[in-house]
């Protein structure tokens, strides 16, 4: 089972990258990894709820460390950097939380 899954896993990196290098040559662009990220995410081949949940958890977890604020008030510093909701927030703490 698990060599299916690698051999999926390596025919998908060979396609992404083959696809990604013909829209950079298309593009006149140089390969990065930002713009190969960019382009799985206008694919939406890493879905945007995705995105949102790794950068708010990712975010909260580095104010936390550098600034020693309470919960609640990170919360409402990335509801305003993001434009969120502080309840769209929490929720996504939450649901992170609760898959450790």
């Amino acid at each position: 089972m698990q060599e299916h899954r690698k051999g999926i896993s390596d025919a998908f990196q060979r396609i992404v990258c083959r696809d990604y290098a013909a829209y950079c040559l298309r593009q006149g662009v140089t390969a990065t990894p930002e713009g190969l990220l960019t382009f799985l995410i206008d694919r939406e081949i890493i879905p945007p709820v995705s995105v949102k949940r790794y950068t708010i958890r990712r975010e909260y977890e580095a104010i936390q460390a550098q600034e020693k604020q309470g919960k609640t008030r990170v919360v409402f510093m990335l509801s305003d950097r993001y434009n969120l909701s502080e309840r769209s927030i929490w929720s996504i703490l939450k649901r992170e939380q609760s898959k450790q």
